[in-house]
């Protein structure tokens, strides 16, 4: 009868041999098994957050509309206006970048003249500059605070004038909206308002972008 150290000793054998491969010259090297010994993944935290912005805006579960709603616009409702709009990725990116200009400008502005600094309505305030501490970090800025504030209130004033080139409806609903972070009270005005800072910001011609009571 077979005790059960002689079965254990023979498959413990049985499995060396299985993890074993005959290589030319009678040499033997341990074989790869796919699956045996690797080590599970662990599971991306960041994946019910994706899902949600996908359902939030509409968008298929792809992996290009993964790496879409990763960007910040996605989680911003400004942002997730323009991803609506029906423009390229690089047109996406730009408006997006108006808005973000948008709200650096306007904080810069009210520290200069000495307001309280403005809190979103809609619950945690909106960064408005990354803290980095790398070889690529912006210079330190060097500028006098009158400097500073002169800066500010002329940035101020060029993006009034960037905004004077849509109509007004248009020009009040982007100010709630990526300002005042209250809402979208008329997603098309937006986005004409965004691209008339975005000719501002290019240094390129701005287009009337007004709208009449006939073409809306």
């Amino acid at each position: 009868m077979t005790s059960n150290a002689t079965k254990l000793a023979r498959r413990a054998k049985y499995r060396a041999n299985r993890l074993k491969i005959k290589l030319a010259g009678g040499q033997t090297a341990k074989a790869v098994i796919p699956g045996v010994g690797a080590q599970p993944k662990e599971p991306d935290a960041s994946i019910p957050a994706i899902i949600r912005r996908l359902r939030e805006n509409g968008l298929p579960d792809t992996d290009a509309n993964r790496a879409t709603v990763k960007q910040a616009m996605a989680g911003d409702p400004v942002g997730q206006a323009i991803m609506r709009f029906t423009g390229s990725p690089q047109e996406r990116q730009d408006l997006w970048g108006s808005a973000t200009h948008l709200r650096r400008v306007w904080a810069a502005y009210r520290a200069a003249i000495g307001a309280p600094r403005a809190h979103p309505k809609g619950g945690t305030p909106t960064p408005v500059d990354a803290m980095e501490t790398s070889a690529n970090a912006p210079a330190h800025d060097l500028r006098s605070d009158e400097e500073k504030s002169r800066a500010a209130v002329s940035a101020y004033m060029a993006c009034q004038g960037w905004l004077d080139y849509c109509d007004r409806q248009a020009r009040a609903a982007c100010l709630v909206a990526v300002i005042d972070e209250a809402g979208l009270p008329d997603e098309r005005g937006i986005i004409l308002a965004l691209q008339c800072v975005g000719d501002g910001m290019a240094g390129r011609k701005i287009v009337w972008r007004g709208r009449n009571a006939t073409t809306g």
